[in-house]
């Protein structure tokens, strides 16, 4: 980069990232230069229950008379039970959209002898001030992406560097997870120079159409500042951070509770089915020696479990419908971006 001796100077760069459920092969940058990252799981996930449970009915006594059966006597067919299929995963994916400007901006200042004096809170204003004015909701300060957005700046000032990613590899995506905050969306914007005011800030970065972009991206509810003053390249500079964000509790999810009630039925059916697979067995022994008596005594007990299976076979289906619609519900909000 080449030095400015004379000139008050100021570098933005825009970066945005999205968290969508399904790859996403489209990549926006200014000025007609595409950039890619790999797709990457997190930890967030939801799963998707399947039920597809096959007709079965009850087994008949061999005999309803309380006499001796015939050895000739034959017994009904034993059904099949009811099977509920394992639950499926959904895992989501990261696909980082990359906005970049190709050449750096240069914002000039009459010299003057006071130095400015910029704020978190002025920052969030002026950028609420803009969002308002073209028809958005404003953002919320968030002090997990104020962590993110400090570490970054002091980050570059210590190591002397003014890019998204750092000399360690890490991005504002990497910043924000670390600071335990989980996003559908996320976008970042950089500045280091001298300004008059925060709206002198935040008016460079809207006349910049990707950090303008940022600014007003309609999806974002939350946003973390940090902006300090120090030495960079040997000028006395303002670096700002703008880390945004759209919280995974943004879209209405299934609980754990829902999602542990479908574990504790299937529990419940496979408890019942194992008892079930149990009496078979002794049974199908007793058909084999004809003992048709001691047969018709486990008749009872064998269809009462099979009743209780296939009640928890129909609750199931419920619960499980109601679940994948919530799932439903939420693939279609989180895979709102634009």
């Amino acid at each position: 980069m080449k030095k400015i001796s004379s000139l008050f100077f100021i570098l933005l760069i825009a970066y945005s990232g999205t968290f969508l459920f399904k790859e996403v092969k489209v990549f926006l940058a200014s000025q007609s230069q595409l950039e890619t990252e790999e797709d990457q799981p997190i930890n967030f996930f939801t799963e998707k229950a399947f039920l597809s449970p096959t007709a079965t009915s009850s087994v008949e006594k061999k005999n309803n008379d309380t006499k001796t059966i015939q050895e000739t006597d034959t017994v009904t067919d034993v059904p099949e039970k009811k099977l509920i299929p394992e639950v499926k995963a959904i895992v989501p994916k990261v696909s980082q959209v990359v906005v970049s400007t190709n050449e750096p901006l240069i914002h000039t200042l009459p010299k003057s002898s006071s130095r400015s004096v910029l704020t978190n809170a002025e920052i969030l204003y002026w950028t609420n001030y803009y969002r308002k004015q073209n028809g958005l909701s404003s953002v919320s300060a968030n002090s997990k992406l104020d962590e993110a957005a400090t570490v970054k700046v002091d980050d570059m000032f210590s190591r002397q560097y003014f890019e998204h990613v750092s000399p360690s590899g890490k991005n504002g995506a990497d910043l924000i997870t670390e600071a335990g905050y989980e996003y559908l969306l996320m976008g970042e914007n950089l500045a280091y120079g001298n300004f008059s005011s925060a709206k002198d800030l935040v008016d460079a970065w809207m006349a910049s159409p990707g950090h303008r972009a940022n600014i007003l991206k309609v999806h974002y509810e939350e946003l973390g500042i940090s902006v300090k003053e120090g030495d960079y390249n040997g000028n006395k500079v303002w670096m700002a951070v703008q880390e945004f964000g759209r919280p995974t509790s943004s879209c209405p999810a299934p609980t754990e509770a829902e999602k542990e009630n479908i574990t504790n039925s299937k529990s419940q059916y496979n408890s019942f089915s194992e008892q079930a697979d149990s009496l078979l067995v002794q049974m199908n022994d007793l058909e084999a020696e004809k003992k048709y008596r001691e047969y018709n005594e486990l008749v009872p007990t064998y269809n009462a479990l099979i009743s209780e299976m296939n009640n928890l076979v129909q609750k199931l289906r419920v619960i499980i419908d109601a679940y994948n619609a919530k799932i439903e519900i939420y693939q279609l909000c989180a895979e709102q971006t634009t």
